[in-house]
Parts: structure tokens; sequence; C-alpha cells
């Protein structure tokens, strides 16, 4: 039997300027044998509409 398990997880993607982006912050959990997980986060497109970039398309 397989289990993965997650304690305090946190992800935080760098900016070259500023402390970065924290996107998962103390996340727990248990992944079971037999079941399937997927954290899905937003899109490259979204995150350049957030800092203004114009070449985005952003509707």
């Amino acid at each position: 039997m397989a289990r993965v398990i997650l304690e305090n997880l946190t992800k935080t993607y760098p900016e070259k300027t500023g402390p970065g982006v924290t996107a998962v912050k103390g996340i727990g959990l248990a992944i079971e044998d037999r079941e399937f997980m997927v954290l899905v986060g937003p899109s490259r497109r979204s995150h350049r509409c957030r800092r203004g970039d114009r070449r985005a398309r952003c509707s």
C-alpha cells in the first residue's frame, strides 16, 4: 500500500524584485492508496495580466 503525506507545505514563486508570491502556505494532506490528487494554479497568462504585461490578452 502506498501513502503520501504532506505536512506544513509552502510553495513560494520567486520574483526578480521583492519577496515573491506564496501560492500555498501551511497545507497538510494525506493521499491514500488508489487516490488521485491534483493542485492547479493560475495560468502564466493570468500571472502576466496581474503584473500589467501589455503583451498578454487580459479579458
